[in-house]
């Protein structure tokens, strides 16, 4: 868990040093909304926690690395699609 949570802290930095740098070449960044960043951060975070549980996973099934990177990759884009399902 404490991973997990370290992970996630490292890409909120990035993401947020990202905006600021955005901010300051772009000057008004207002197709960032509230809304989008909330969920680009659970989703980063789901993805991360997701990708520890699969790797726990892979070495005691001994799943290969193409099936790895195929579930994560699949799962995701799947709660997505739910997300803007339920969106409209």
């Amino acid at each position: 868990m404490r991973k997990i949570i370290e992970e996630f802290g490292i890409f909120a930095v990035a993401f947020l040093a990202i905006l600021v740098i955005m901010k300051l070449f772009k000057g008004n960044i207002d197709m960032i909304s509230y809304s989008n960043i909330t969920l680009i951060f659970a989703l980063s975070l789901i993805n991360i926690a997701f990708r520890h549980w699969l790797n726990t996973a892979k070495d005691k099934y001994s799943m290969s690395a193409r099936n790895f990177d195929f579930i994560r990759r699949m799962t995701m884009i799947g709660i997505i699609a739910v997300y803007f399902y339920f969106k409209q």
